[in-house]
């Protein structure tokens, strides 16, 4: 049965080639003709007169002036309003104090097994993925404790905590919120 098979496949794919000769032998016995300029002018349907170089009066475009709806809703933010830039930070000397011991980063991951507990860390700007654990140091943080779904960590006299993002997807379309309110 499956030598019938082949041979019927084998038959298909030489009618196949053999019509491909035939068509190849017919499209090389036709002639063919140059078309020359002269020719192609008589073959041209006549143009259409050109578009003069401003529309006509009636389909101008109206002034910027009577655009002022899509300014009062612009149509591609979310909500319909305004862009308003936020007001300028000026940073104080307390401020300034304040960001110095400012995380970089944020938790991403916890691992914990019977005889191992590693934290994966990402920094904000999108850097290498890193692994720590109890005892490490990133960024002048010291990582002292590690639990199921968060991290301690210690500068100094300072400690907090890095908490996971919660799976369920934010208001904005795609950003994740940690427990501890940041935006990944």
């Amino acid at each position: 049965m499956n030598s019938h098979r082949r041979h019927y496949v084998h038959a298909a794919l030489l009618a196949l080639c053999l019509l491909c000769v035939v068509a190849t032998a017919v499209e090389i016995g036709r002639p063919y003709k140059l078309q020359t300029a002269a020719d192609a002018d008589k073959a041209a349907p006549q143009a259409e007169p050109v578009a003069p170089d401003h529309p006509p009066a009636d389909r101008r475009l109206p002034p910027l002036a009577e655009y002022g709806a899509i300014l009062e809703r612009p149509l591609f933010l979310p909500d319909r309003r305004p862009y308003i830039a936020p007001e300028p930070v000026v940073a104080t000397p307390a401020a300034a104090a304040r960001t110095t011991s400012a995380i970089r980063f944020l938790l991403s991951a916890v691992i914990i097994t019977p005889d191992k507990r590693i934290a994966l860390i990402q920094p904000e700007q999108n850097g290498k993925p890193r692994r720590l654990a109890r005892g490490d140091e990133h960024d002048g943080w010291r990582l002292i404790a590690i639990e199921p779904r968060r991290i301690s960590l210690r500068q100094g006299d300072e400690i907090r905590q890095l908490r996971l993002p919660t799976p369920a997807l934010a208001a904005d379309g795609g950003s994740m919120k940690s427990d501890n309110g940041e935006t990944r």
